[in-house]
This record gives C-alpha cells, sequence and structure tokens, in this order.
C-alpha cells in the first residue's frame, strides 16, 4: 500500500490540526524538518518539492490563507482496510478519461495502485478486494463518473 514513511506522507500528517507532528511543524519547523530528513532519509529541498507536488495535485490546499489537508490529502493518508471479495469475485474498474482531465486521471490511477488494484490493460484494473463504495465515493469526489465503468464477477476464460 503507502509507503508511510515518504515525504509526502509526513508533511501531509504534518497538516492534520491537533497533533504531535502539527504542534512541532507549528511552533518548532526546523525540528519538524530535521526530524522528516531522520525519517524519510530526504534532504529540506526534497521535502519543499514533496509539498508543492501535494499542492499541485491537490492534496493540501489553502483555506482562509492557511495550508489544509484537502478531502484527496486525507483519503491518501487515511489507513485503508478491505475485505477480499468471496470465491473467485473480482472487480474491475474500465475508464477513459480524456486528456483534458490528465490531472484527474494521473489521481485515479494512483488511487487504483495505493488500493491494491493490477493493471490489466492501459485502462483497465483488477482487485479482489471490496473497494467498490470507497471507488464509487472517489469517482464522485472528481467528477469523473461519465468516464468510469464498474464491474463485479468472475473470469469465466482462462480458468484460474
Amino acid at each position: 500500500m503507502l509507503k508511510r514513511k515518504s515525504a509526502k506522507i509526513q508533511l501531509l500528517l504534518g497538516l492534520i490540526p491537533y497533533t504531535k507532528r502539527n504542534t512541532k511543524l507549528v511552533l518548532h519547523p526546523k525540528q519538524f524538518f530535521y526530524e522528516l530528513e531522520k525519517k524519510t532519509g530526504v534532504n529540506p529541498a526534497t521535502a519543499k518539492s514533496a509539498f508543492y507536488r501535494a499542492q499541485k495535485t491537490g492534496l493540501i490546499s489553502y483555506v482562509d490563507g492557511r495550508v489544509k489537508v484537502s478531502k484527496e490529502g486525507t483519503r491518501f493518508i487515511k489507513p485503508f482496510h478491505s475485505k477480499k471479495l468471496s470465491g473467485d469475485i473480482k472487480l474491475l474498474v474500465m475508464f477513459d478519461i480524456p486528456e483534458s482531465l490528465k490531472a484527474k486521471r494521473h489521481l485515479f490511477r494512483r488511487y487504483l495502485k495505493d488500493l491494491s488494484f493490477v493493471q490489466v490493460q492501459k485502462s483497465i484494473w483488477q482487485s479482489d478486494l471490496d473497494v467498490n463504495e470507497h471507488i464509487c465515493e472517489l469517482i464522485d469526489d472528481l467528477g469523473i463518473a461519465r468516464f468510469v465503468k464498474i464491474y463485479q464477477g468472475v473470469c469465466k476464460y482462462p480458468p484460474s
């Protein structure tokens, strides 16, 4: 799943209000970034780059002039646990998201990878986990519903 020690994850966790990391980031930023470097092995320039990438991809946003973790960012850092689908049932996600929505398509693919989906073809992904509700919520949040189809069933051929 997610690399818990990545600079992006640690930065996002530092932006969650009233947490130990957030207090350290706000009150002692040098210590926060020193510990970030120690935990992740990245230098401050890389951490800054991770911050800007998180901002560019919509994982963080500015609200009333303050940096906040967005809904997408919260979903990105939230531990996710799912049950396996029964029997040989698979969840199949097919999409054709236009080039004009390239950033959303990239974000969608990243979430599919994070949810342990396997790429069957460029825009066809499958999973044996029960993540249908989570995927539908993500699709609605990204506003890409008209470009995505989800199927659930059993592979008939070749037999597994």
